[in-house]
């Protein structure tokens, strides 16, 4: 799996895309490139992405969504037979402007966690947030909005992410 945030598609700027390669051997083939459904100029899909089995998550940290702009979102796609198509456009639950969710993701079976570092929360600005995505028969739901106890003004909590099992790491810039 590798993102190309600044990959243009048709009359497209910067909208993104990911490719996913297989090896068989010793040889590596493009076996797909995958693109947001909604895709838009500036979303920058493909900055993060993560690989689990037949399922990826793929970050667009400056994609706008219902009035809001650069809140960000992660995309899950599957693979069947060989095929990718997108099973979900995840979003934070409180999603604002300039949340840059997306800007990392990682993923672990059933269970994603997406970084969003400029999220503000309470009195802070940019202390970020990480966020827990659950997958059950198919529906991806938000489980947990994860911040530092010593949040503080521009810690960019959830400027990188790491999962496995039942542990999260997250990363504060």
């Amino acid at each position: 799996m590798i993102g190309a945030y600044w990959n243009d598609d048709s009359d497209n700027v910067d909208n993104g895309a990911a490719y996913v390669f297989t090896r068989s051997a010793v040889t590596w083939t493009e076996q797909a490139k995958l693109l947001a459904s909604d895709k838009a100029s500036g979303d920058e899909f493909g900055r993060s992405v993560a690989i689990d089995g037949d399922t990826v998550v793929i970050g667009a940290n400056w994609e706008d969504d219902s009035g809001t702009y650069n809140n960000g979102a992660a995309y899950v796609f599957t693979r069947s037979a060989g095929i990718w198509a997108q099973q979900a456009k995840l979003l934070a639950s409180d999603k604002a402007n300039d949340d840059l969710f997306g800007m990392s993701v990682a993923l672990d079976g059933d269970t994603a966690v997406i970084g969003a570092y400029w999220n503000d929360d309470s009195d802070t600005v940019d202390n970020g947030a990480a966020y827990v995505f659950t997958r059950s028969d198919g529906i991806w739901t938000e489980q947990a909005k994860l911040l530092a106890s010593d949040k503080d003004d521009k810690n960019f909590f959830g400027y990188s992410v790491a999962l496995d099992g039942d542990t999260a790491v997250i990363g504060a810039y």
